[in-house]
């Protein structure tokens, strides 16, 4: 889902709260909130997928560099 169009314009992450299902940023200045981006768990998921594949991406490189050299 696009970003809320306040959070979009001052570029800030746009995580859904779970329980109220508004934005945190909404939920910390007590905004009006049209989201619909993902929760904290869920972006929780997302980073950490994210991270799994940078490392399995590092270690691809590191080992066509091994190969190169032999």
């Amino acid at each position: 889902m696009p970003p809320y169009s306040r959070c979009k314009k001052k570029q800030l992450k746009c995580i859904v709260s779970s329980d109220l299902k508004r934005c945190n940023e909404c939920v910390r200045t007590n905004a009006q909130c049209d989201a619909g981006g993902p929760s904290a768990s869920e972006w929780e998921k997302l980073e950490r997928e994210e991270r799994r594949l940078q490392e399995e991406e590092e270690e691809a490189m590191a080992k066509i560099l091994r190969l190169r050299k032999q």
